[in-house]
């Protein structure tokens, strides 16, 4: 990127230099912290279950009926869509 032709001394350019380096190396930090935490909110946990832990099974449908409604959003994505299919299937 050309500097603008309004800063005229050294100085002025340097200053203006160092301060597009400093929001570069600010933007690519945060970047960087976005992606370890994201990292580490995608890591399972190796903690035990709790005792009191109880599997349940949610049955969808039963002789071909169900108690559950597939809800389209009036502006669904293809995904949505498509899953509301494959459910409806």
């Amino acid at each position: 990127m050309a500097i603008p032709k309004a800063i005229g001394t050294n100085h002025q350019r340097i200053q203006h230099l160092m301060s597009r380096i400093f929001t570069l190396i600010a933007v690519l930090t945060v970047i960087t912290l976005m992606g370890i935490q994201n990292g580490f909110a995608q890591k399972k946990s190796h903690q035990k279950v709790s005792e009191n832990y109880v599997e349940r099974k949610i049955v969808l449908a039963s002789n071909e009926t169900s108690q559950y409604t597939i809800v389209i959003p009036v502006h669904a994505t293809p995904h949505e869509l498509k899953a509301a299919q494959v459910l409806q299937d």
